[in-house]
């Protein structure tokens, strides 16, 4: 008898720094990733969060990538960084190891590097 069990999965992703190619369907960022987990030897649910200023996201894009289960958070630039680390302390309290964290941004040594450091080494606070 085999035990399985499914990894829950969440991405964060600063559309700022990090958006959608011209060119690229924006219907294929959700498959894409999930393809990219499935690739590394992770399953189960998928939860992504695209953080931006979305009054300057064109409306196609932004339709898309609601049709395909991302959850579209606009939000002013500069509290970006914030508000995504503020999610990932909350979700990783809900969602102990070996629950998998992916981060998209070019703000990770800047901004993320020693407060991931920290959140990885917390423990979830026994009721």
């Amino acid at each position: 008898n085999t035990n399985c069990f499914l990894l829950s999965s969440a991405v964060w992703w600063d559309m700022k720094d990090c958006s959608v190619t011209e060119g690229i369907d924006a219907h294929r960022v959700r498959p894409s990733i999930e393809g990219g987990f499935r690739e590394l030897g992770y399953s189960g649910p998928v939860s992504i969060k695209a953080y931006g200023d979305q009054k300057r996201t064109p409306d196609h894009l932004l339709q898309a990538l609601s049709s395909t289960g991302v959850a579209v958070v606009h939000i002013r630039s500069e509290s970006t960084c914030t508000l995504m680390y503020k999610d990932m302390v909350k979700w990783r309290e809900d969602n102990l190891p070996p629950a998998t964290m992916m981060i998209i941004t070019n703000q990770m040594l800047d901004v993320f590097h020693w407060d991931l450091a920290r959140l990885q080494q917390r423990t979830r606070k026994q009721p």
